[in-house]
Parts: structure tokens; sequence; C-alpha cells
């Protein structure tokens, strides 16, 4: 297969891939529109975009894996035919556990098996800037909400909504998916032998041995408890500003506008701010800033004002956890199994928007969901701050040992 030597272009690629799979969080937009095409509840279409999530995440365990055997190229267009595919086929989907197999299961698979691939290159390319290419690459994912959102309006029209506008919608997007993640995977390629990194550097830990680390236990837990309020609220955008602070459906539109520019921003300021004041510095700050907002939703009667203030915090907050965990395993655990390694510690989010989907049903209205949110990002806070240096891995004296004899 040909080789992409230009790293600007190899970015370029990376920024596209990512773009395209960020759309799967503008999910909330066709919460309304299928509920009234199908006639189910939100609840169960709500699900959908958790159970993506869901899958996003168990897809690294295996992307990260089949990115170091097989490269970036082949594991961005995989990904990309997954997600596309998962997203023509929901087209067809006449109920919601139709809709649960294929945008929920194909298409979250997709987004993680590319997910992986513009984190664990960029950083081949710019290792001086590890932040702030991860906070680029992220930061693009999160910035597919906001552009996407136009898109995907302009497909679904002003209603009323059928199923034959919702098929529509779906068929056009995985053509639009399928183009634009295509040509960004092929983009994407690794520095040739003169400029990349040692392959394996020694001290850098395997998976095998990272999960025997009271770092990955806190890393994992708090990964799951500081992102859970996050996907609970992107998720739901629209219908908490309807909800909660009574807007109409027009202004509460704007609302998934704001939280994925809070989700892009939030990675982007926040990879670039680690490189000058250290990933877990800044973890521990938006910590804070989430426990903040959420108290907001929990304490306070919201206002316009006051409600996209909380939406900022609690979004940017997510979006800054999501930029900082790559680089935070990176300098842990080492750059030579860093794919797998973040794969397997990305299982914490996806775990996150499970608990979430339980949290909502097994709550009566907003308040008391943000109540719960807000004690759950509190103890992700407690965990953030338990984050500890993680020496250089030394294999056991018997197994050097057993070596040398």
């Amino acid at each position: 297969m040909f080789r992409i030597k230009n790293k600007w272009l190899v970015l370029l690629g990376a920024l596209l891939a990512q773009l395209s799979i960020g759309s799967i969080y503008s999910w909330s937009l066709f919460n309304g529109p299928i509920v009234e095409a199908y006639n189910v509840s939100l609840d169960k279409v709500v699900t959908t975009y958790q159970i993506a999530i869901f899958f996003f995440a168990f897809a690294t365990l295996f992307s990260g894996p089949l990115y170091i055997r097989k490269g970036p190229k082949v594991t961005a267009l995989l990904g990309a035919g997954l997600y596309a595919g998962g997203v023509f086929l929901s087209a067809f989907a006449k109920t919601p556990e139709m809709l649960y197999l294929t945008y929920g299961v194909i298409s979250g698979l997709g987004v993680g098996t590319v997910y992986v691939v513009p984190l664990a290159t960029l950083i081949k390319w710019f290792p001086n800037k590890k932040g702030t290419f991860t906070g680029v690459a992220v930061g693009t994912f999160g910035a597919g909400s906001i552009i996407f959102k136009y898109v995907i309006e302009y497909f679904l029209g002003n209603g009323p909504y059928t199923p034959a506008s919702i098929q529509t919608t779906f068929i056009s997007l995985a053509v639009v998916y399928l183009v634009i993640g295509g040509i960004g995977a092929l983009l994407i390629d690794l520095p040739t032998e003169s400029t990349k990194e040692k392959a394996v550097s020694e001290g850098d830990y395997k998976p095998s041995h990272m999960i025997k680390t009271k770092n990955f236990a806190f890393m994992f837990i708090g990964f799951l408890l500081c992102t859970l309020p996050g996907i609970l609220t992107i998720g739901l955008a629209r219908d908490i500003g309807i909800e909660l602070v009574g807007l109409d459906l027009k202004v509460a539109g704007t609302i998934v506008t704001v939280a994925a520019i809070a989700n892009a921003s939030g990675r982007l300021i926040s990879g670039i701010a680690s490189d000058r004041f250290g990933a877990h510095n800044v973890m521990k700050v938006m910590g804070i800033v989430s426990v903040l907002a959420l108290a907001m939703f929990t304490f306070m009667d919201l206002n316009y004002f006051t409600f996209i203030i909380a939406i900022l915090g609690v979004v940017a907050s997510y979006g800054s956890f999501l930029a900082l965990y790559p680089n935070l395993v990176q300098k842990k655990f080492g750059q030579s199994y860093y794919s797998a390694n973040y794969g397997i510690v990305y299982q914490g989010y996806g775990l996150a928007a499970l608990a979430g989907a339980l949290l909502k049903s097994n709550t009566t209205g907003f308040n008391q969901t943000f109540m719960v949110a807000m004690i759950i990002a509190l103890a992700g806070a407690f965990f953030v701050f338990r984050f500890k240096p993680q020496p250089k891995y030394q294999a056991p004296l018997s197994t050097t040992k057993k070596r040398r004899a």
C-alpha cells in the first residue's frame, strides 16, 4: 500500500477521520424525529446512543492491537466502513432493537476502531507536542458534532417526520461519512524508519503489566466516574433544556451546538494546557469544574444563562478528560504499547455509558439525575487526585534469572 511521508497530510487525514466519526455526538438530534416517526418512547431511542458509546469503547480493546499489527491505514479504513455501514443499515431499522444493533453495535464499533488511530499516530509524528496534537485530534472528534449538526438537520428537514424521511437521512449520512472517513484513512501513515521512535522501549508497560498497577485501577475508575455526567448530558442536551428550563424546541436545538462547542473546546484547550502545566494538574482542575457545574443543575433554579454555564462546565470537563487521558496513559505506561494500553483504560468510558443509561432510567426527573451525577463526579475527582508517578517497568528478578539461565 502507498505511503504518506508528509506529516501535514497525515494530520489532515487524522482530522478528517475524527471529524466523520464525531457526528456520533449529534445523536440527540435524532431523538425527537425518531420518536415521532416510529411512535416509540424517548428512553428507548436515547438507549441507542448509550449502546453506541459502550461499543465505541469496547472496540478500542481490539483496534489497539489491530493498529500494532496492521498499521493505521487498514485500521482506519475498517472503522470507517463499519461506521458508515451501521448508519446505512439503520435506515432499514423498524424497531428500537434493530437500531440498537445497526447504529448502537455496528456504528459504535466503527467509531472505536477509528478513534485510536489518530491518537496513536500523531504522537509519533509530533513527539514534542504530544498534548497539543492529542488535543487537536480529540478536539476535532468533538467538533464533528458541531459541523454535522447542520448536515443532519438539513437531511432531516423541519418535519413532519416519517419513516421515509428518517431512512433518507441515514442513507445520505452514510455516504457522507464513508467518503470523508475513507479519504482520511488513506492519508494516515506512520513516520518512516528514519524518523520514528524505537519500536519497543525498555521500561514501557505491556497491558498485562499495566493492569496490575494501582495507577491503572485509579485511572480506570476515575475515567468511568468523571465521564459519566458528560455522556448523560450530551445524549440528552436538547431534552434537558426543554424540561429543566422550559426552552422551546427551536431554542433547545441550539443547546446541541453549545454542548458540541464546549466538548471540542475542552479537548483542544486542555490538550494544549497539558504540555505546559501537565496533564494531571489540568485534570484536577477540570474535575472540580465538573462537580461545580453539576451542583448548579442540582441546587439552582436555572434560567437560560445559568443553564448555558452549567452545560459548558459539564461538557467542557468531559471533553478535557478525553483529551488528557491519552496523554496521561502514554506518560505513565510508555509509548511502545500505548494503543493497546489506552484501549483497556478506555473501557472505563464504555462502562460510563451503560451506567449513565441505568442512572437515567432509575431516577425521577433531571434534578434527581443530576444530584446523583454530582456525587459520582465528586467520587471521580477523588480518584483523579490519587494518581501517582509511575516508575519504569522492571521485570521480576525470577524472570531475569530464568532468561540468563
